[in-house]
């Protein structure tokens, strides 16, 4: 396998190894203009902590965009867990929980990567809404040791910051 080596970038380099070196769950809301590297870098940079990937797609129905996080779903389990589509984002949220809580402990972080959330997030989808639920109650209901070893990784493609309260490179 050839190991593609990301040139400069150093200060978000040193940013991104600063979130897996917390003790602590990490948010991260990437934004800038479009065909810049924002998902290379993530992909090249944290290859070794993705343990879950997907993107959205433009202009795709919810129905879509759950098969396409469906079908991501079962590449990573092998077709073991679930095996019906789900039919909100809630559920998808809680396959993914399922599917990270099997995981074996390791000393890294874990990086759950969801790119072109605004292709996710259109009208009427409950996917923001889903997804703090998800994040919260996760952490209600594993505590601190699963949640911290999970962080999530959104690449947005707009000049303009997408609402998000936590950190951003």
């Amino acid at each position: 396998m050839t190991t593609i080596e990301i040139i400069g970038r150093a200060k978000e380099k040193a940013r991104l190894e600063k979130i897996l070196q917390s003790n602590q769950a990490e948010f991260l809301a990437l934004y800038g203009r479009r065909r810049v590297g924002k998902t290379f870098l993530i992909r090249q940079y944290l290859k070794k902590e993705l343990v879950f990937d997907f993107s959205g797609s433009k202009e795709a129905s919810k129905k879509q965009q759950l098969n396409n996080f469906f079908a991501e779903y079962l590449a990573r389990t092998q077709g073991k867990q679930e095996t019906l589509v789900p039919t909100s984002w809630q559920m998808a949220f809680r396959y993914l929980a399922d599917y990270l809580s099997g995981l074996s402990g390791n000393a890294t972080k874990q990086v759950v990567f969801l790119d072109e959330m605004p292709w996710l997030d259109t009208p009427k989808s409950d996917f923001i809404s889903a997804l703090e639920f998800f994040l919260e109650s996760t952490r209600i209901k594993n505590g601190s040791r699963f949640i911290d070893s999970v962080w999530f990784g959104i690449v947005l493609d707009s000049e303009r910051p997408y609402p998000c309260k936590r950190r951003t490179l």
